[in-house]
This record gives C-alpha cells, structure tokens and sequence, in this order.
C-alpha cells in the first residue's frame, strides 16, 4: 500500500494511524473451561478491526493441555469477518499451510504437555460492520483437566487495505 502523502507534508497522527499494527500481549495465564469442548475467548487479545478493513495478522501462544483433551482454536470476529491464506505451526517442526476450516480454526492438535508453542499468520477480511477479533480456545475432547494460555501470547493486526 503507498502512503498518499507529498514530501515535507506535515502529518497529523490522524493521518498515519491506518499504517499503524494493532497489538494486544496476555499478562498473565488464562485458564480455560474444564470439561468442556465450546470455545472460549481469549480475555486479553481482542483487537477492534474497521468495517471492510483488510488486515494481516500474527499470532503466537503458549498452551498447556491434558495428552486425553488435546487441544483447538480458532478466530471470533464480527459479521461477515473471514481469515483466509493462513499458515499454522505448532512444536517446531509440525507446519500445515493453511488452516482447516472456517475463521482460521484448527482441531485436534496433540501435542500436549507443558508449554506448546503456537504461530500463527494469515489474512483477516472484514465485512460491512466494525468489531472485535479475537482468538479462541478449547479442549479438542472434553476431560477433567484445566487447558491454559500462558502469559506472554501476543496478537498483532496490520491494516493493509
């Protein structure tokens, strides 16, 4: 995307704010449903997205899940929102090139145990109204034990169009 200014233009904060990435971090653990396969919203990581607005984005996590839950996530996002052209890593060396289904979700991830790393990039495509979007979590089979995201994910949006 060119910036439409001319040089030695002077520039209002109002004028570069669409260049500007939109960025959220987690503080602290966030502990998950137990026993419970419904998604849950990340509490720290939503991130407001304009109507029509195009975005790139980045998305890295932490979890700890139960080897018998195992683990998915996907993107929550207002009306008419899409991801699409999503690459997806998790344990280094695990890669799929684009995600699985609907709003960037991926199911039955197995790696489980202390500290599984996630990467996430991909595209969101917003529809005709103004919201939030925001990652999602849950067990991938529900089983007595609390999932977590730990403190240190980060969520970061660029407008592009």
């Amino acid at each position: 995307m060119s910036v439409p200014f001319l040089s030695f233009q002077r520039l209002y904060a109002d004028d570069l704010n669409f260049i500007m990435p939109l960025a959220r971090a987690k503080a602290n653990t966030q502990n998950l449903n137990t026993n419970s396969t419904t998604f849950q919203s990340d509490s720290d990581l939503g991130v407001p997205i304009v109507a029509n607005g195009i975005y790139q984005f980045e998305h890295y996590y932490m979890y700890v899940a139960n080897a018998l839950a195992g683990f998915k996530q996907q993107y929550s996002g207002p009306a008419g929102c899409a991801v699409t052209g999503c690459t997806f890593d998790y344990m280094p060396g695990t890669r799929a090139w684009s995600t699985t289904g609907a709003m960037g979700s991926v199911a039955g991830m197995t790696a489980t145990g202390g500290a599984v790393p996630v990467m996430i990039r991909g595209t969101v495509e917003n529809g005709g109204t103004a919201g939030t979007f925001v990652p999602q979590y849950a067990q991938n089979a529900a089983h007595a034990s609390t999932p977590q995201i730990l403190e240190g994910a980060w969520l970061r949006l660029i407008r592009t169009a």
